[in-house]
């Protein structure tokens, strides 16, 4: 039983993380000259896995 509470301890915040980080633009980026212009908006539009 700990072992399952142990994988959803470690499996939980990466999943959040990812979620955050995929609609981080919908919600906080949204037109914001400076974040547009920023190398992190670059990176997440360019380099995707899809």
């Amino acid at each position: 039983m700990t072992i399952i509470f142990e994988i959803l301890a470690i499996l939980l915040p990466v999943l959040v993380g990812s979620m955050v980080w995929k609609h981080f633009d919908r919600y906080f980026g949204r037109n914001d000259q400076v974040y547009i212009n920023s190398l992190e908006y670059f990176l997440k539009n360019w380099v995707q896995p899809y």
